[in-house]
C-alpha cells in the first residue's frame, strides 16, 4: 500500500476512535455479527466450501429484516435458483476470494439472482471475519473521510451509487483498508468495519 495511503489511513484513526465505535455497536438484527459467523462457519463446513441457498437467504433477512418490501422481492429471486447453482457459483467466489482476487469474487457472487454488491460483500464478511468487512452506505459515509492527499480516497460516500465494475473496484480498495486499520489497532477487519458501520449511521 502507498506511503501516501498508509499516511491517511493512519490520520483517519487518530480523528476517529474506532475502538470506541466498535465497543458501542448497536445494530440490532435477528443474529448478532457474531452469531452469523458461526452460522456461516457451519453452512461453509458442510458444503465443502460453498454456501446453499438457506445461508443466502439468512443473510437477506438479516440484512433487511426492518424492510420487508426489499426483502420479499430478493428472496423470491433467490427462490429461482437451483441450489446447485448456488452451491457451485459460491464456491467459485470463496475460492477467488481466499485467492486474494476480490473484485472477482464480489463479481463471481452477484451472478446469484438476489444477491447485489452489497450483499455479496456480507457472504464474504460472514465467512471470513478476518480478511472482509461489508460495504454499504454505511460504512461508505465513514470511510469517505478517510482522504489522501487531501481529497477522499473513495469514488463516492454511498457505494450503492457505483456500477458493478465501480463497486468491486471500491470494495478491493475498501478491504484493503479495513485491513491496514485492523492491523494498526489489533482489531479483524469485520471488527473495524462494525466500527465503521456504527460511525456512518451516526447514533
Amino acid at each position: 500500500m502507498e506511503k501516501e495511503v498508509i499516511k491517511g489511513i493512519k490520520e483517519f484513526t487518530k480523528k476517529h476512535d474506532l475502538k470506541w465505535y466498535k465497543e458501542h455497536y448497536m445494530f440490532q438484527a435477528p443474529e448478532s455479527r457474531y452469531e452469523m459467523v458461526k452460522l456461516f462457519r457451519e453452512n461453509y463446513k458442510k458444503n465443502n466450501g460453498a454456501l446453499d441457498k438457506s445461508i443466502i437467504k439468512r443473510t437477506l433477512r438479516w440484512a433487511f429484516f426492518n424492510d420487508r418490501r426489499y426483502l420479499g422481492i430478493f428472496l423470491k429471486n433467490v427462490d429461482k435458483e437451483d441450489d446447485a447453482h448456488v452451491k457451485k457459483i459460491t464456491k467459485e467466489g470463496l475460492q477467488l476470494a481466499k485467492e486474494g482476487r476480490i473484485k472477482e469474487a464480489i463479481r463471481k457472487l452477484t451472478e446469484i439472482k438476489g444477491v447485489g454488491n452489497v450483499t455479496a460483500s456480507k457472504l464474504l464478511m460472514f465467512t471470513f471475519p478476518d480478511l472482509f468487512g461489508m460495504y454499504d452506505q454505511f460504512n461508505g459515509k465513514a470511510i469517505y473521510n478517510l482522504k489522501v492527499g487531501g481529497k477522499p480516497y473513495f469514488k463516492a460516500s454511498n457505494p450503492n451509487n457505483l456500477t458493478k465494475k465501480q463497486y468491486a473496484e471500491e470494495f478491493e480498495k475498501y478491504t484493503y483498508v479495513i485491513r491496514e486499520i485492523a492491523k494498526m489497532l489489533k482489531m479483524k477487519p469485520m471488527e473495524v468495519d462494525m466500527a465503521l458501520f456504527r460511525m456512518g449511521r451516526g447514533y
